[in-house]
C-alpha cells in the first residue's frame, strides 16, 4: 500500500507534530482542530483508506489509532505494519525527543495540580 499523495491535502503545511500527539490528554486537545483540518479535505478518503490498511500511529483522516482499530474490526480489515520514518519528519529522533518532552511536561503539570 502506497502512502497517499498529500500535495493537495489540507494538512500539507500544518506540521506533522500536531498529528502525532504523545498522550491521551494531548490527543483530546488537538483532535477537534484536526477534525476541522480534515473536513472537506480532497485526500480524506485516501488518507483514511491508507490508515485503515496499515498500522500507523497518530491521527489520520481525523481518526485515532484506537478508532481505526474499531473500524478495522467492524469491517474485517487486517492492517499491515509499516515504517514511516522516511516519509514523516515526526519519526526523526528530534521529533521523538520533543514528543517525550511534551509528555513529561504534561505529566508534571498534572502532578502540580494534585
Amino acid at each position: 500500500m502506497n502512502v497517499p499523495d498529500f500535495s493537495e491535502a489540507n494538512c500539507k503545511n500544518k506540521g506533522t507534530e500536531l498529528f502525532f500527539p504523545v498522550s491521551q490528554e494531548e490527543t483530546n486537545m488537538v483532535k477537534p482542530h484536526i477534525i476541522k483540518i480534515c473536513a472537506n479535505c480532497p485526500v480524506f478518503k485516501d488518507c483514511l483508506n491508507y490508515a485503515l490498511h496499515v498500522k500507523v500511529d497518530g491521527i489520520w483522516a481525523g481518526t485515532t489509532a484506537y478508532e481505526r482499530r474499531a473500524i478495522r474490526a467492524k469491517k474485517g480489515i487486517k492492517a499491515i505494519p509499516v515504517y514511516l520514518g522516511e516519509y514523516f519528519v515526526s519519526q526523526t529522533d528530534e521529533a521523538k525527543a520533543a514528543r517525550k518532552k511534551r509528555a513529561r511536561q504534561a505529566a508534571e503539570r498534572r502532578y502540580e495540580n494534585v
